[in-house]
Parts: structure tokens; C-alpha cells; sequence
């Protein structure tokens, strides 16, 4: 009898580790599982307020490209219009010099901070954002910034090779650099500039550049809000962590 009361003991000493093990393990593993969820939500987080400030520096550069894009655009129009209207009216012959000088100073580039969302679409790791609408913008955006630096590209390249060439070989490009940031040594003389106007080549030349950065201009505003939807959308995920 005693020997069966010993043996029924050890099974439920033996039954009672085995429980004591296994609990472990499901608890180790629980703790492992809750260990990674935080590292993870931390992870998102801190992903999240990268994001948000790189857009916020983005929307501050962009308002500066703009200002610089809009000047070669109006000053294209301007420009076209002179020829539209057959020629610059007497009055307009001192202020075209201006308006040429203009386009020295428009080519500035919109370079975004994009290291925090190549990082995350590089990754894989979409997984750690929730919020389906901000994995949607940060693709659009992504596909959005290609095409308005392709436009930017075509207008610079259609500045340096073609335009600047141009008015290099027909006037004094000393003088018509008005728009110079900084002082020179030298007066500025009137040139020749406005006579180019009634130039068949110039027009063609100067219509290319206007029609590109009308586009650029045309393409500026999906930018625009591309940048206060993801600014809005990652305030509000770090507002409800």
C-alpha cells in the first residue's frame, strides 16, 4: 500500500513540475511576445516623429523652391507677351533687361529630406505603422517627387544648354545679370535684350522653358498637399500614442 501512495505521490510531484515547465516557457514566451510588441510600437513611434519632422522641413523648402520657380515662370510669360504683342513698348525698354535677369536666379531644385521614408519603404517594414492612409500618402509621395524632379531636371537642363547659350551669344551677359545676388564691381549699362523679342529662335527657346515650368507649376500643388496630409496624419498618430 505504501508503495503505490509513493508511487501516486511521485506522478503528481512529476505532474505538478511538468505543469511548473510548461507554464514557464508560455510565460517566457508571453514576455518575449509583450517585449517585442513594445519594441515595435517604439520603433513606430520613433519612425513617426522622423517623419513628421522631414515633412515639415520639406513643406519650409518647397515655399522656398516655389518662390524661385514662379520668378521663371512670370518672367517667361512676361517675356512672351512682349512678342505676342509684336514687340516692347517704348516705355517697357528699361525694365526688360529686369525681367531677363530673372531667369538667372530660377533654378533652384526641391531636394526633400527622404532618408526616413526610404528607410521605411526600403525595409519592408510597413507592418509597423497602423494608419493604412499613411503607408497609401508615403507611396504616393514617393511616385509624386519623381515626376516634379524629371519636370525640374528638363528645366534646368533646357536652362544651361539652351537658353543660357543663347542669350551668352547675342548680348552682354555682365550687364544683364541685374538679378545678381551680390555686388559687382561694375555698372550695369542697358543691353540689347528687348530686341531679341522680335527673334523667331528666342521665342521658340523661351517658349519651351516657359511651357516646362508651367508644368512644374501645375504639378506644385498634389506637393503641396501630399505634405499637409502626411504632416496632419502623423500629428495625429503621435498625438494618440
Amino acid at each position: 500500500m505504501s508503495g503505490e501512495l509513493q508511487r501516486g505521490t511521485r506522478w503528481r510531484r512529476f505532474l505538478a513540475e511538468g505543469v511548473v515547465i510548461v507554464g514557464s516557457i508560455l510565460l517566457a514566451f508571453a514576455i518575449q511576445a509583450w517585449w517585442d510588441s513594445k519594441g515595435e510600437a517604439n520603433q513606430s513611434s520613433a519612425l513617426i516623429a522622423a517623419l513628421s519632422e522631414d515633412f515639415k522641413a520639406a513643406d519650409l523648402r518647397l515655399t522656398e523652391v516655389l518662390a524661385a520657380h514662379e520668378r521663371a515662370y512670370l518672367s517667361a510669360e512676361r517675356l512672351l507677351s512682349y512678342a505676342e504683342a509684336g514687340g516692347v513698348p517704348a516705355d517697357d525698354r528699361a525694365k526688360v533687361d529686369s525681367v531677363f535677369s530673372r531667369l538667372f536666379y530660377s533654378m533652384d531644385k526641391f531636394n526633400p529630406p527622404m532618408g526616413t521614408v526610404e528607410t521605411i519603404l526600403s525595409s519592408g517594414r510597413l507592418d509597423l505603422f497602423d494608419d493604412a492612409e499613411l503607408v497609401r500618402e508615403l507611396t504616393r509621395w514617393t511616385s509624386a517627387i519623381d515626376d516634379y524632379k524629371e519636370w525640374e531636371a528638363a528645366g534646368s537642363d533646357h536652362f544651361y544648354s539652351v537658353l543660357y547659350p543663347y542669350l551668352a551669344a547675342k548680348v552682354n551677359l555682365k550687364d544683364l545679370d541685374m538679378a545678381v545676388p551680390w555686388e559687382v564691381p561694375w555698372p550695369h549699362e542697358p543691353t540689347s535684350a528687348a530686341d531679341l523679342i522680335s527673334d523667331g529662335e528666342f521665342r521658340s527657346v523661351l517658349y519651351m522653358h516657359y511651357v516646362i515650368f508651367h508644368n512644374i507649376r501645375e504639378a506644385t500643388p498634389q506637393l503641396e498637399e501630399a505634405i499637409a496630409r502626411i504632416v496632419e496624419i502623423t500629428g495625429r498618430e503621435l498625438n494618440s500614442r
